[in-house]
């Protein structure tokens, strides 16, 4: 299996989550509540299915 090229080959794919922990500051703008609603606006703004799997 090939990976997608472009954006496009994208959609319909599933997607999986991995998160990393902030330190200090960062975690007020990039903790796990704001990677969660990141992830959650890519992969409805590229078509992706949610897996499920973090």
């Amino acid at each position: 299996m090939r990976l997608p090229c472009t954006l496009e080959e994208l959609r319909g794919r599933r997607a999986a989550y991995w998160g990393r922990e902030s330190t200090g500051r960062q975690a007020e703008r990039f903790g796990p509540a704001a990677q969660r609603e990141q992830r959650a606006r890519a992969i409805t703004a590229y078509g992706m299915v949610d897996s499920g799997i973090e």
